[in-house]
C-alpha cells in the first residue's frame, strides 16, 4: 500500500496525538491542524487522500472545511468526528464518507480508514 496523506483536524491535542500515532503506525503521512482556517491553509498546499475533521471547534469549525470542499473540484475523502448529536442533521448537506461519534473505538475506525484508503 502506498503512503497516503491524511489531515487530522481537531482542537483537542490529545485526540490529534492518538490519530497521529495510530495512522503513522499504519504507514500514512499525517498532517495536523487545530482549527478550520489552519486546515484550509494546508489544503491549499497539499493534496490529501483523507481529511479527518472534528466539527465543533472554537473559532473556525469543521463546517468551514466542509464549505471549502464545496468550492473545489478535487476533494479528498472526508470523515467527520463529533461528540454532539445536534451536528448530525446539518452534515446531511455534505458529501462525507463517515461520521465518527465520540467516544469511538479506535481499532474499528482505523480498519475502516485503511479499507477506505486502499
Amino acid at each position: 500500500m502506498s503512503k497516503k496523506k491524511v489531515l487530522v483536524v481537531d482542537d483537542e491535542q490529545g485526540i490529534i496525538a492518538v490519530w497521529e500515532e495510530a495512522l503513522d503506525t499504519f504507514g500514512h503521512e499525517v498532517f495536523t491542524a487545530n482549527n478550520g482556517d489552519r486546515a484550509i491553509d494546508q489544503l491549499k498546499k497539499v493534496r490529501f487522500d483523507l481529511v479527518l475533521t472534528d466539527i465543533n471547534m472554537p473559532g473556525s469549525d469543521g463546517f468551514v472545511i466542509l464549505d471549502y470542499f464545496a468550492s473545489i473540484e478535487e476533494k479528498p475523502k472526508i470523515i467527520v468526528s463529533t461528540g454532539q448529536v445536534e451536528s448530525l442533521e446539518r452534515l446531511n448537506d455534505y458529501s462525507i464518507e463517515r461520521v465518527i461519534m465520540k467516544p469511538f473505538d479506535l481499532i474499528d475506525e482505523l480498519n475502516y480508514i485503511n479499507n477506505l484508503l486502499t
